[in-house]
C-alpha cells in the first residue's frame, strides 16, 4: 500500500508529448514520429531537479528491476535553469506500457515514496507474463 499522508511526494507524468532529438518511438504514439510523454507536474519537493511543483530534468529515467525514478536526487537546493522534462527512457520491461525502453502510458503517471524510493505507481505488469 502507497503512502497518502501529507508528506508523500508525488511526480505527476501526463500524456502531453514532444519530440526528442535521436529517440525513435513509435510512430502512432500520440499522432507523431519521435513523441514521448512530458513530465506535466512535479511535487517531489526534496529532489534537486524539483521547483514550483515542476520538474526540471532535461529527462527522466524509470529503470532497474522496479518501477523507480533513477532521476530523482535528493536535494534541498534546486536548479536554476529550467528544461522541459520529459520521461526519457523506462528499462522496466515487465511494465505493459513499455515499449522498446519507452513509456507509451497515455494517463498521468505518478512517482510516489515506496519503501524509501521514489517509485513509478502507474505500473502495470505486462499482460501474459
Amino acid at each position: 500500500m502507497y503512502n497518502n499522508s501529507p508528506q508523500s511526494s508525488i511526480l505527476n507524468l501526463s500524456c502531453h508529448t514532444r519530440a526528442l532529438p535521436g529517440v525513435n518511438v513509435t510512430q502512432n504514439f500520440r499522432g507523431g514520429e519521435n513523441m514521448v510523454p512530458e513530465v506535466k507536474k512535479c511535487t517531489v519537493d526534496r529532489c534537486f531537479y524539483w521547483r514550483d511543483n515542476e520538474c526540471f530534468a532535461h529527462s527522466i529515467l524509470v529503470g532497474s528491476d522496479e518501477p523507480i525514478c533513477e532521476t530523482f536526487a535528493m536535494s534541498n537546493q534546486h536548479t536554476s535553469k529550467p528544461a522541459d522534462g520529459a520521461i526519457g527512457a523506462c528499462h522496466v520491461t515487465q511494465c505493459e506500457y513499455n515499449t522498446s525502453m519507452f513509456c507509451h502510458a497515455c494517463s498521468d503517471i505518478e512517482v510516489s515514496w515506496k519503501d524509501s524510493k521514489a517509485q513509478c505507481i502507474t505500473f502495470e505488469p505486462r499482460q501474459g507474463v
